[in-house]
Protein backbone atom coordinates (compact mmCIF):
# COMPACT_ATOMS: atom_id res chain seq x y z
CA UNK A 1 0.00 0.00 0.00
CA UNK A 2 2.72 2.69 1.00
CA UNK A 3 4.40 1.90 -2.52
CA UNK A 4 1.37 2.44 -4.30
CA UNK A 5 0.59 5.55 -2.06
CA UNK A 6 4.23 6.96 -3.45
CA UNK A 7 3.70 6.04 -7.03
CA UNK A 8 0.64 7.47 -7.27
CA UNK A 9 2.55 10.96 -5.43
CA UNK A 10 5.05 11.34 -7.62
CA UNK A 11 2.86 10.51 -10.66
CA UNK A 12 0.58 13.74 -9.56
CA UNK A 13 4.06 15.91 -9.46
CA UNK A 14 5.29 14.48 -12.94
CA UNK A 15 1.86 15.34 -14.27
CA UNK A 16 1.73 18.84 -12.34
CA UNK A 17 5.28 19.39 -13.73
CA UNK A 18 4.14 18.56 -17.36
CA UNK A 19 0.99 20.10 -17.62
CA UNK A 20 0.95 23.68 -19.56
CA UNK A 21 0.35 26.78 -17.91
CA UNK A 22 -3.05 28.99 -19.17
CA UNK A 23 -2.77 31.95 -16.99
CA UNK A 24 -0.09 34.11 -15.58
CA UNK A 25 -0.05 34.85 -11.96
CA UNK A 26 -0.70 38.56 -11.12
CA UNK A 27 1.59 40.58 -9.34
CA UNK A 28 0.24 42.45 -6.52
CA UNK A 29 2.05 45.78 -7.36
CA UNK A 30 3.57 46.40 -9.86
CA UNK A 31 7.75 46.58 -10.08
CA UNK A 32 9.85 49.60 -11.24
CA UNK A 33 10.42 48.25 -14.92
CA UNK A 34 12.92 46.52 -17.23
CA UNK A 35 16.39 47.26 -17.52
CA UNK A 36 17.00 49.24 -20.56
CA UNK A 37 19.69 48.63 -22.93
CA UNK A 38 20.94 51.24 -25.21
CA UNK A 39 21.48 50.25 -28.61
CA UNK A 40 21.18 53.35 -30.80
CA UNK A 41 21.19 52.84 -34.53
CA UNK A 42 23.57 55.28 -36.49
CA UNK A 43 22.31 56.64 -40.25
CA UNK A 44 19.84 54.44 -42.63
CA UNK A 45 21.61 52.19 -44.89
CA UNK A 46 20.84 50.85 -48.04
CA UNK A 47 19.68 47.49 -48.16
CA UNK A 48 22.28 44.78 -49.50
CA UNK A 49 22.43 43.15 -52.34
CA UNK A 50 19.44 40.65 -52.68
CA UNK A 51 17.79 41.59 -49.31
CA UNK A 52 14.37 42.25 -50.20
CA UNK A 53 11.04 42.59 -48.18
CA UNK A 54 7.75 40.99 -48.73
CA UNK A 55 3.99 42.29 -48.37
CA UNK A 56 2.73 46.02 -48.33
CA UNK A 57 2.99 48.98 -46.11
CA UNK A 58 -0.08 50.64 -45.89
CA UNK A 59 -0.15 54.55 -45.37
CA UNK A 60 -2.66 57.53 -45.40
CA UNK A 61 -1.28 60.08 -47.65
CA UNK A 62 -2.58 63.05 -49.94
CA UNK A 63 -5.61 60.77 -51.91
CA UNK A 64 -6.65 58.58 -49.22
CA UNK A 65 -4.70 55.22 -48.65
CA UNK A 66 -1.53 54.62 -49.70
CA UNK A 67 0.65 51.69 -50.35
CA UNK A 68 4.21 50.60 -50.85
CA UNK A 69 5.57 47.34 -52.37
CA UNK A 70 9.20 46.18 -53.07
CA UNK A 71 7.85 45.41 -56.56
CA UNK A 72 6.96 49.13 -57.50
CA UNK A 73 9.55 51.99 -57.92
CA UNK A 74 7.45 54.40 -56.10
CA UNK A 75 4.42 54.39 -53.52
CA UNK A 76 0.77 53.93 -55.19
CA UNK A 77 -2.43 55.40 -54.27
CA UNK A 78 -4.28 52.34 -53.88
CA UNK A 79 -7.76 54.21 -53.17
CA UNK A 80 -8.86 57.11 -53.46
CA UNK A 81 -11.49 59.00 -50.93
CA UNK A 82 -12.64 62.32 -51.06
CA UNK A 83 -13.94 64.82 -48.44
CA UNK A 84 -17.17 63.33 -47.76
CA UNK A 85 -15.39 59.98 -46.65
CA UNK A 86 -15.09 61.10 -42.69
CA UNK A 87 -13.50 60.04 -39.49
CA UNK A 88 -13.81 56.96 -37.95
CA UNK A 89 -12.93 54.37 -41.10
CA UNK A 90 -10.78 51.44 -40.76
CA UNK A 91 -9.10 48.55 -42.28
CA UNK A 92 -9.71 45.14 -42.07
CA UNK A 93 -8.14 42.67 -40.08
CA UNK A 94 -6.06 41.46 -42.74
CA UNK A 95 -5.53 45.11 -44.74
CA UNK A 96 -7.64 44.10 -47.99
CA UNK A 97 -10.91 46.12 -46.70
CA UNK A 98 -11.11 49.75 -45.71
CA UNK A 99 -14.56 50.49 -44.83
CA UNK A 100 -15.42 54.28 -44.33
CA UNK A 101 -18.38 56.22 -43.12
CA UNK A 102 -19.70 58.76 -45.89
CA UNK A 103 -21.67 61.66 -45.69
CA UNK A 104 -21.31 65.47 -44.69
CA UNK A 105 -19.59 68.03 -42.02
CA UNK A 106 -20.76 71.40 -40.93
CA UNK A 107 -19.06 74.09 -38.98
CA UNK A 108 -22.08 76.67 -37.30
CA UNK A 109 -21.17 80.01 -36.99
CA UNK A 110 -20.81 79.05 -33.57
CA UNK A 111 -17.58 76.83 -34.75
CA UNK A 112 -19.95 73.74 -33.67
CA UNK A 113 -19.15 70.31 -35.54
CA UNK A 114 -21.99 68.50 -36.75
CA UNK A 115 -21.48 65.35 -38.57
CA UNK A 116 -23.93 63.50 -40.41
CA UNK A 117 -22.93 59.81 -41.45
CA UNK A 118 -25.61 58.69 -44.46
CA UNK A 119 -23.63 55.35 -45.81
CA UNK A 120 -20.70 53.34 -45.18
CA UNK A 121 -18.23 52.54 -48.13
CA UNK A 122 -16.09 49.78 -48.42
CA UNK A 123 -13.22 49.34 -50.40
CA UNK A 124 -10.95 46.64 -51.96
CA UNK A 125 -7.73 47.51 -51.50
CA UNK A 126 -6.35 44.79 -53.78
CA UNK A 127 -7.68 45.43 -57.16
CA UNK A 128 -9.26 48.74 -58.80
CA UNK A 129 -13.05 49.12 -58.02
CA UNK A 130 -15.57 51.00 -57.26
CA UNK A 131 -16.77 50.58 -53.74
CA UNK A 132 -19.78 48.69 -51.92
CA UNK A 133 -22.25 50.68 -50.69
CA UNK A 134 -23.72 49.85 -47.39
CA UNK A 135 -26.70 52.49 -46.44
CA UNK A 136 -28.79 53.26 -44.62
CA UNK A 137 -26.39 53.77 -41.95
CA UNK A 138 -27.76 57.38 -40.81
CA UNK A 139 -25.82 58.25 -37.88
CA UNK A 140 -25.76 62.37 -36.32
CA UNK A 141 -21.97 62.93 -33.79
CA UNK A 142 -21.90 66.48 -32.41
CA UNK A 143 -18.50 68.19 -32.38
CA UNK A 144 -15.34 65.58 -31.32
CA UNK A 145 -17.71 63.05 -31.16
CA UNK A 146 -16.87 60.46 -33.89
CA UNK A 147 -18.72 57.12 -35.12
CA UNK A 148 -16.27 54.91 -35.58
CA UNK A 149 -15.80 51.23 -37.80
CA UNK A 150 -14.46 48.22 -35.55
CA UNK A 151 -13.99 45.05 -37.96
CA UNK A 152 -14.72 41.71 -36.19
CA UNK A 153 -13.33 39.73 -38.99
CA UNK A 154 -12.38 40.18 -42.30
CA UNK A 155 -16.09 40.24 -43.33
CA UNK A 156 -18.19 41.45 -40.48
CA UNK A 157 -17.95 45.22 -38.75
CA UNK A 158 -19.92 46.95 -36.34
CA UNK A 159 -20.95 50.45 -36.45
CA UNK A 160 -23.44 52.37 -34.15
CA UNK A 161 -26.56 54.66 -36.13
CA UNK A 162 -29.18 56.57 -34.59
CA UNK A 163 -31.08 53.50 -34.31
CA UNK A 164 -28.42 51.69 -32.27
CA UNK A 165 -25.44 49.33 -33.29
CA UNK A 166 -25.20 46.57 -36.34
CA UNK A 167 -22.95 43.81 -37.00
CA UNK A 168 -23.00 44.61 -40.90
CA UNK A 169 -21.30 41.35 -43.23
CA UNK A 170 -20.48 43.62 -46.02
CA UNK A 171 -19.89 41.01 -48.57
CA UNK A 172 -23.61 40.18 -48.14
CA UNK A 173 -24.60 43.59 -46.73
CA UNK A 174 -26.81 42.04 -44.32
CA UNK A 175 -27.26 43.71 -40.67
CA UNK A 176 -27.72 42.77 -37.39
CA UNK A 177 -28.52 44.16 -33.99
CA UNK A 178 -25.36 44.15 -31.85
CA UNK A 179 -26.11 45.51 -28.11
CA UNK A 180 -23.37 44.18 -26.02
CA UNK A 181 -22.41 47.57 -25.80
CA UNK A 182 -24.25 51.05 -25.28
CA UNK A 183 -23.44 53.95 -27.18
CA UNK A 184 -21.37 52.69 -29.68
CA UNK A 185 -20.26 55.86 -31.14
CA UNK A 186 -20.83 57.98 -27.87
CA UNK A 187 -17.76 60.03 -26.82
CA UNK A 188 -14.81 61.93 -27.72
CA UNK A 189 -11.95 59.65 -27.39
CA UNK A 190 -10.36 58.93 -30.60
CA UNK A 191 -10.31 55.43 -30.30
CA UNK A 192 -13.10 54.52 -27.82
CA UNK A 193 -13.23 50.94 -27.90
CA UNK A 194 -10.28 48.33 -27.59
CA UNK A 195 -11.38 45.05 -28.90
CA UNK A 196 -9.11 41.55 -28.10
CA UNK A 197 -8.46 40.04 -31.56
CA UNK A 198 -11.05 37.64 -30.48
CA UNK A 199 -13.46 39.39 -29.46
CA UNK A 200 -14.10 38.04 -26.05
CA UNK A 201 -12.95 40.95 -24.01
CA UNK A 202 -13.45 44.91 -24.84
CA UNK A 203 -11.89 48.01 -23.04
CA UNK A 204 -14.63 50.35 -22.72
CA UNK A 205 -14.12 54.12 -21.46
CA UNK A 206 -16.75 55.63 -18.93
CA UNK A 207 -16.95 58.74 -16.85
CA UNK A 208 -17.17 59.37 -12.94
CA UNK A 209 -19.71 61.86 -11.21
CA UNK A 210 -16.55 64.61 -11.57
CA UNK A 211 -16.76 63.06 -15.52
CA UNK A 212 -13.00 61.71 -15.12
CA UNK A 213 -12.77 58.88 -17.32
CA UNK A 214 -12.00 55.51 -16.37
CA UNK A 215 -11.59 52.23 -18.23
CA UNK A 216 -13.08 48.86 -17.81
CA UNK A 217 -13.16 45.45 -19.07
CA UNK A 218 -16.26 43.64 -20.49
CA UNK A 219 -16.62 39.91 -21.12
CA UNK A 220 -18.33 39.57 -24.26
CA UNK A 221 -19.03 36.04 -23.72
CA UNK A 222 -21.16 36.44 -20.54
CA UNK A 223 -21.89 39.67 -21.01
CA UNK A 224 -20.10 41.27 -17.10
CA UNK A 225 -17.71 44.09 -16.18
CA UNK A 226 -14.75 43.70 -13.96
CA UNK A 227 -13.50 46.24 -11.85
CA UNK A 228 -12.36 49.87 -13.64
CA UNK A 229 -9.16 49.89 -14.15
CA UNK A 230 -6.51 52.79 -13.78
CA UNK A 231 -5.11 52.45 -16.94
CA UNK A 232 -4.99 54.57 -20.23
CA UNK A 233 -3.88 54.49 -23.78
CA UNK A 234 -2.21 53.12 -25.77
CA UNK A 235 -3.93 50.23 -24.99
CA UNK A 236 -2.58 47.16 -27.32
CA UNK A 237 -4.17 44.12 -27.41
CA UNK A 238 -1.45 40.98 -27.55
CA UNK A 239 -2.05 38.75 -30.63
CA UNK A 240 -3.68 35.41 -29.00
CA UNK A 241 -5.92 37.96 -26.61
CA UNK A 242 -4.41 36.41 -23.61
CA UNK A 243 -3.63 39.85 -22.41
CA UNK A 244 -2.31 43.30 -23.38
CA UNK A 245 0.06 46.60 -22.34
CA UNK A 246 -1.28 49.59 -21.32
CA UNK A 247 -0.43 53.10 -19.67
CA UNK A 248 -0.73 52.35 -16.06
CA UNK A 249 -0.47 55.98 -14.81
CA UNK A 250 -3.75 57.96 -13.35
CA UNK A 251 -5.56 59.87 -16.20
CA UNK A 252 -4.64 63.52 -16.54
CA UNK A 253 -7.76 65.53 -16.21
CA UNK A 254 -7.02 69.48 -17.13
CA UNK A 255 -3.70 69.34 -16.27
CA UNK A 256 -3.61 67.79 -12.91
CA UNK A 257 -2.52 64.43 -12.55
CA UNK A 258 0.47 61.99 -11.97
CA UNK A 259 3.32 62.58 -14.09
CA UNK A 260 5.33 59.24 -13.69
CA UNK A 261 3.66 57.05 -16.75
CA UNK A 262 4.56 53.94 -16.79
CA UNK A 263 3.66 50.55 -19.01
CA UNK A 264 3.02 47.40 -17.72
CA UNK A 265 1.21 43.72 -19.34
CA UNK A 266 -1.92 42.89 -18.22
CA UNK A 267 -3.65 39.37 -18.24
CA UNK A 268 -6.74 39.21 -19.69
CA UNK A 269 -9.16 40.57 -16.92
CA UNK A 270 -6.83 43.45 -16.51
CA UNK A 271 -5.05 42.13 -13.49
CA UNK A 272 -1.24 43.88 -13.71
CA UNK A 273 1.46 41.07 -14.30
CA UNK A 274 4.37 43.44 -14.87
CA UNK A 275 5.34 47.06 -15.14
CA UNK A 276 7.60 46.97 -18.38
CA UNK A 277 8.82 50.75 -18.28
CA UNK A 278 8.96 53.74 -16.49
CA UNK A 279 9.20 57.10 -18.22
CA UNK A 280 11.59 59.63 -17.94
CA UNK A 281 10.46 62.58 -15.77
CA UNK A 282 7.94 64.77 -17.82
CA UNK A 283 7.28 62.64 -20.28
CA UNK A 284 4.25 60.63 -22.22
CA UNK A 285 3.82 57.70 -24.51
CA UNK A 286 2.33 58.18 -28.08
CA UNK A 287 -1.01 56.65 -28.39
CA UNK A 288 -0.58 56.65 -32.24
CA UNK A 289 2.62 54.62 -31.87
CA UNK A 290 2.14 51.36 -30.19
CA UNK A 291 2.28 47.61 -31.38
CA UNK A 292 3.26 44.20 -30.98
CA UNK A 293 5.17 41.67 -33.70
CA UNK A 294 3.29 39.25 -34.89
CA UNK A 295 4.99 36.37 -32.29
CA UNK A 296 4.34 38.46 -29.25
CA UNK A 297 8.15 38.88 -28.59
CA UNK A 298 8.68 42.66 -28.99
CA UNK A 299 6.35 45.48 -28.28
CA UNK A 300 7.28 48.97 -30.22
CA UNK A 301 6.33 52.37 -28.52
CA UNK A 302 7.63 56.09 -28.55
CA UNK A 303 7.91 58.59 -25.36
CA UNK A 304 8.12 62.45 -25.77
CA UNK A 305 7.86 65.54 -23.44
CA UNK A 306 4.51 66.89 -22.43
CA UNK A 307 3.11 69.73 -23.71
CA UNK A 308 3.16 72.46 -20.89
CA UNK A 309 1.62 75.48 -20.56
CA UNK A 310 0.98 77.93 -17.23
CA UNK A 311 2.24 74.64 -15.50
CA UNK A 312 -0.56 72.18 -16.29
CA UNK A 313 0.15 69.30 -18.29
CA UNK A 314 -1.51 67.95 -21.43
CA UNK A 315 -1.58 64.48 -22.83
CA UNK A 316 -1.24 64.03 -26.39
CA UNK A 317 -1.40 61.62 -29.18
CA UNK A 318 1.95 62.29 -31.01
CA UNK A 319 4.89 64.65 -30.81
CA UNK A 320 7.46 64.86 -33.66
CA UNK A 321 10.69 64.83 -31.55
CA UNK A 322 10.01 61.29 -29.25
CA UNK A 323 12.35 58.71 -28.65
CA UNK A 324 11.31 54.57 -30.40
CA UNK A 325 11.67 52.23 -27.65
CA UNK A 326 11.41 48.23 -28.26
CA UNK A 327 10.64 45.45 -24.97
CA UNK A 328 11.65 42.62 -25.99
CA UNK A 329 9.69 40.33 -23.77
CA UNK A 330 11.63 37.09 -23.80
CA UNK A 331 14.62 38.44 -22.10
CA UNK A 332 12.26 41.22 -20.21
CA UNK A 333 14.85 44.67 -21.30
CA UNK A 334 13.97 47.74 -23.17
CA UNK A 335 15.97 48.77 -26.41
CA UNK A 336 16.16 52.23 -26.54
CA UNK A 337 16.96 52.68 -30.52
CA UNK A 338 17.90 56.49 -29.56
CA UNK A 339 15.55 56.90 -33.04
CA UNK A 340 12.37 59.54 -33.22
CA UNK A 341 9.18 57.62 -35.23
CA UNK A 342 6.91 59.22 -37.40
CA UNK A 343 2.93 58.68 -36.87
CA UNK A 344 2.03 54.92 -36.55
CA UNK A 345 4.22 51.86 -37.38
CA UNK A 346 3.45 48.47 -37.91
CA UNK A 347 5.35 45.09 -37.46
CA UNK A 348 6.08 42.59 -40.53
CA UNK A 349 3.13 39.92 -40.43
CA UNK A 350 6.01 36.97 -40.07
CA UNK A 351 8.89 38.16 -39.29
CA UNK A 352 10.58 40.53 -36.54
CA UNK A 353 10.91 43.84 -38.93
CA UNK A 354 9.24 47.03 -38.04
CA UNK A 355 8.61 50.10 -40.30
CA UNK A 356 8.03 53.28 -39.52
CA UNK A 357 8.19 57.11 -40.87
CA UNK A 358 10.86 59.66 -40.21
CA UNK A 359 9.21 62.66 -38.50
CA UNK A 360 8.45 65.90 -40.25
CA UNK A 361 6.72 66.98 -43.49
CA UNK A 362 6.96 66.45 -46.71
CA UNK A 363 8.60 63.87 -48.48
CA UNK A 364 10.37 61.49 -45.53
CA UNK A 365 11.83 57.86 -45.52
CA UNK A 366 9.96 54.98 -45.39
CA UNK A 367 12.50 53.08 -42.47
CA UNK A 368 12.19 49.31 -41.69
CA UNK A 369 14.17 48.11 -38.93
CA UNK A 370 15.60 44.36 -38.63
CA UNK A 371 15.73 43.44 -35.08
CA UNK A 372 17.49 40.08 -35.77
CA UNK A 373 20.52 42.14 -37.56
CA UNK A 374 19.71 45.54 -35.58
CA UNK A 375 20.00 47.01 -39.20
CA UNK A 376 18.09 50.16 -40.53
CA UNK A 377 17.22 50.63 -44.11
CA UNK A 378 15.33 53.33 -46.27
CA UNK A 379 13.26 51.63 -48.62
CA UNK A 380 11.31 54.08 -50.07
CA UNK A 381 10.06 57.69 -49.75
CA UNK A 382 6.42 58.81 -49.02
CA UNK A 383 4.86 62.37 -49.04
CA UNK A 384 3.66 63.70 -45.88
CA UNK A 385 1.80 66.30 -44.59
CA UNK A 386 -0.77 67.84 -42.03
CA UNK A 387 -4.16 65.45 -42.66
CA UNK A 388 -7.25 67.75 -41.84
CA UNK A 389 -9.83 65.37 -43.51
CA UNK A 390 -12.23 65.62 -41.12
CA UNK A 391 -9.77 64.63 -38.50
CA UNK A 392 -8.64 61.50 -39.35
CA UNK A 393 -7.36 59.83 -36.10
CA UNK A 394 -6.73 62.72 -34.73
CA UNK A 395 -6.02 65.90 -37.08
CA UNK A 396 -2.28 64.66 -37.38
CA UNK A 397 -0.08 64.11 -40.48
CA UNK A 398 -0.45 61.17 -42.66
CA UNK A 399 0.70 57.82 -40.82
CA UNK A 400 1.52 53.82 -41.21
CA UNK A 401 -1.55 52.24 -40.91
CA UNK A 402 -0.09 48.64 -41.03
CA UNK A 403 2.08 46.03 -42.89
CA UNK A 404 -0.04 43.22 -44.46
CA UNK A 405 0.89 40.18 -46.17
CA UNK A 406 -0.02 39.46 -49.72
Amino acid sequence: MRKLFTFIIALLTLLSIGSPIYAQEATATPDTGWPIEERCVGAPTKPPKGWSYDGTILMTGYAGIHGVNAKWDTPRVLIFLDDNELWGGSLSPDGKWYASPYGTRETTETYNTITETHEIHVYNLTQESNPLVIKPAEAITFQQTHGSIYWKDNRQFIFGTNDGTNLIDFSTGKKASWNYLDNIFDGSDHVKFDFSPDWSRVIYYNYDQERRSFAVIRDLIYQTDFEKLNLRKPVVWKHDSSGFIADISQNLFYGKGDLEEGLALYNKNGDVITSIFKAPDGQQFGRLNAAWSSDNRYFAFIAFDYYADNGNWYVSDYARKNTLYIADMQNQKIINTCLPSGVGLAWHPNKNQLVFLTPGDGLRDVMIYDLDTYKLYAVAKHMVGYNDRDFFRSATEDEILMWRAD
